[in-house]
């Protein structure tokens, strides 16, 4: 038994801020909520909680901000965008949020800035055997050649996919973030 324990408890912190369409000169999306996902990486104190948390965006300010979490590293995910729009970046003190593990203070990160937009990069061609033939069978990954860019295990991440060909051997990637891969 201990005697005269003490604990002191603290609210938690928050990342807090905006969205930001960047389109290519066509009209704005209609205002839909977009959720950002906060998940606490594998063994840190905020992986003890039940689920991931989301922040979901204003449809008409597209300010928003998440619950209360326990300080400590995180991966930050963007779901519910508009059709046609993919995620760019999300970006806070000039740190990249969304491709790399982040640190969350207790203090919290208040000028998050998650850039979406409508220019959605492709890369296709053809997968082909030894003998120059289409590879139907073939099954395309795509990933960066940068290792920090690699997330922990478990941990989807937009850098890495992939594909398969069709018949012709053909293939397409669609939105992956601009990089060495």
């Amino acid at each position: 038994d201990i005697a005269d324990l003490q604990l002191t408890l603290r609210p938690g912190g928050r990342i807090s801020g905006r969205i930001v369409f960047e389109a290519s000169g066509q009209p704005l999306p209609e205002a839909r909520s977009i959720a950002i996902m906060l998940r606490a990486l594998p063994g840190s104190a905020g992986a003890f909680e039940p689920r991931p948390s989301a922040a979901i965006a204003d449809p008409v300010t597209q300010q928003f901000t998440s619950p209360e979490l326990t300080p400590g590293p995180y991966v930050v995910a963007v779901n519910s965008l508009p059709t046609g729009w993919v995620l760019k970046c999300v970006t806070a003190r000039g740190m990249n949020l969304v491709d790399q593990p982040f640190d969350l203070p207790l203090t919290g990160i208040s000028d998050v800035v998650v850039t979406v937009t409508d220019r959605i990069s492709t890369l296709a061609g053809t997968a082909r055997d030894a003998d120059n033939r289409p590879a139907p069978s073939a099954t395309i990954v795509v990933f960066p050649t940068d290792k920090t860019l690699w997330r922990p295990g478990g941990i989807a991440s937009r850098r890495l996919q992939t594909a398969a060909p069709t018949r012709d051997g053909l293939y397409t990637l669609r939105g992956l973030p601009a990089g060495e891969y």
